[in-house]
């Protein structure tokens, strides 16, 4: 899950179906709970709806403070595995996503993206990247003027040789 910055919605996933007479499981998809206020219950789970969520999966949300939405999402059609997108907020309303740049994307798994609140960094999981210390490890990519930098493993002080994951 991931909280907004303000603690008045919980991000998560779920393969729920969106109708609650269906019984059947669909992919996964990122939902919302929201609140008044931090004393507040809160609301039934609501679908994020188009364009977060589509026919294949969506998981792993996570969001700057000015709003853009990070998250993770298979799409067969690239020919790759997980991707880390980033849907732009423009005057509060979320933009068609965009696969992030090969920078951080490859052909293999990048996921559980953590976006920093600024924007400045992004640290994120793979899977069985060449180079990488176990099947999983975390890497940083800094966002510069020119952009996402070619992202770094951080190294045996943070991985193992087991699966490291969720940057959170």
């Amino acid at each position: 899950p991931f909280f907004s910055h303000d603690g008045l919605k919980i991000y998560f996933v779920s393969s729920r179906p969106i109708d609650s007479s269906i019984k059947t499981p669909k992919d996964f998809d990122i939902w919302y709970s929201e609140r008044d206020d931090l004393k507040s219950d809160w609301s039934e789970p609501k679908n994020m709806g188009h364009p977060i969520n589509t026919e294949h999966s969506e998981f792993y949300p996570s969001i700057a403070k000015n709003g853009n939405f990070y998250f993770t999402r298979d799409n067969p059609e690239l020919k790759q595995k997980d991707d880390i997108y980033m849907s732009e907020n423009i005057n509060g309303k979320l933009n068609a996503p965009k696969i992030l740049p090969n920078t951080i994307n490859s052909e293999g798994y990048e996921y559980n993206a953590f976006i920093a609140p600024d924007e400045s960094y992004l640290i994120y999981g793979c899977y069985n990247r060449k180079g990488g210390l176990g099947s999983g490890d975390l890497y940083i990519s800094y966002n510069t003027k020119n952009g996402w930098e070619k992202a770094k493993n951080l190294g045996q002080k943070i991985n193992s040789n087991k699966m490291d994951y969720c940057p959170f």
